[in-house]
């Protein structure tokens, strides 16, 4: 709740976002869908709209981000949970614009056929914009294979945008905890709740070398053979254990004798 707290806190306070959902309303106001040029001038529709825009957007972002990693957590099933939360987002945001509706334009939800008519399509866009962000993730993951990339990216990893501003540093490793992973950087270490499978894809070069542990490739100080096993120390002084599974990756990388 801690980690939901400040990604919440962050997107309310970031510029763009409100520069974003503001011209939004505007465009909406200008351009009256949904029959509100008939209903209302020019500067009363685009306050309006101004306020469905600022309502569904903030709402909708904060039940997601309430919602999406714990049901995630739970289910283990990414389009399981994406699909619910946009379903309670679609409920959620389809009773603000009906409350909107009948305070500003008079139209009961008792109408005929119109709550249910305007539910259904509230929903079905927020089942497609929520299946839509999800699907993000995975595209942009393809340049960066986790467990076996070379380094040198001209582009910072993609994990490092999910850090506060005072922790975006070269990676060091990343280690599971229950549900969380804890993210090392040069600036210092993070939790977030997310996989590791899923922290990996946006890492970056590096090795996974244990069912918990992931390290950048530039991390890596000296490992230690002990047996059918290893210990890796890493640029911040830590030793993590590497379990038999990843020996043959760090061999075919040239950093364990064949």
């Amino acid at each position: 709740m801690h980690f939901t707290k400040r990604e919440i806190r962050d997107i309310f306070q970031s510029r763009t976002s409100w520069i974003g959902v503001i011209a939004a309303g505007i465009a909406l106001g200008v351009a009256a869908p949904f029959g509100t040029q008939e209903a209302m001038r020019i500067l009363p529709r685009i306050a309006y709209w101004l306020g469905v825009a600022i309502l569904t957007f903030y709402s909708g972002t904060l039940l997601s981000h309430l919602l999406l990693p714990a049901l995630r957590a739970r289910s283990g099933n990414l389009w399981l949970a994406t699909g619910i939360t946009a379903l309670v987002i679609g409920a959620a945001i389809s009773l603000e614009i009906l409350s909107l509706n009948w305070a500003v334009l008079g139209l009961s939800p008792a109408r005929s056929h119109y709550a249910l008519e305007l539910s259904l399509n509230t929903i079905a866009i927020s089942l497609v914009v929520s299946f839509a962000f999800a699907l993000l993730p995975t595209d942009d993951a393809k340049s960066g294979s986790a467990e076996t990339d070379h380094p040198a990216k001209a582009t910072p990893p993609a994990l490092l945008n999910r850090l506060p501003f005072d922790k975006r540093a070269p990676l060091i490793s990343i280690s599971v905890r229950d549900h969380y992973v804890d993210i090392t950087t040069t600036a210092g270490q993070e939790m977030l709740l997310m996989r590791l499978s899923d922290a990996m894809r946006e890492a970056g070069p590096g090795y996974r070398i244990h069912r918990s542990h992931w390290v950048a490739h530039d991390a890596i100080t000296s490992i230690r053979r002990s047996g059918a096993t290893a210990r890796l120390i890493t640029t911040d002084g830590r030793e993590l254990p590497v379990s038999r599974t990843y020996l043959p990756t760090l061999k075919e990388a040239g950093l364990l004798p064949s």
